[in-house]
């Protein structure tokens, strides 16, 4: 699974809105209604599946590519 798909996986679980109703241009808060609290748990639900830390702390996360591109940065070196 790539990391897009467990992202849009995880704000699925978390918000109950369908997978196939999130994509990576919607906005968070406006499109998706995801709440700073189901944000907070979004991001350690993410952490806890991939393993490594997510650390969102000066980024202003808007969209899901915003989240996407959180991950990517936060992601290991093989």
């Amino acid at each position: 699974m790539s990391l897009e798909s467990k992202v849009i996986t995880c704000i699925a679980a978390i918000t109950g809105i369908p997978e196939e109703d999130i994509s990576q241009e919607k906005f968070l808060e406006k499109d998706l209604g995801v709440s700073e609290l189901e944000l907070k748990d979004i991001l350690s639900d993410l952490s806890r599946e991939l393993g490594f830390p997510l650390s969102s702390e000066g980024k202003d996360l808007k969209t899901v590519q915003d989240l996407i591109l959180i991950v990517h940065e936060n992601q290991p070196l093989a």
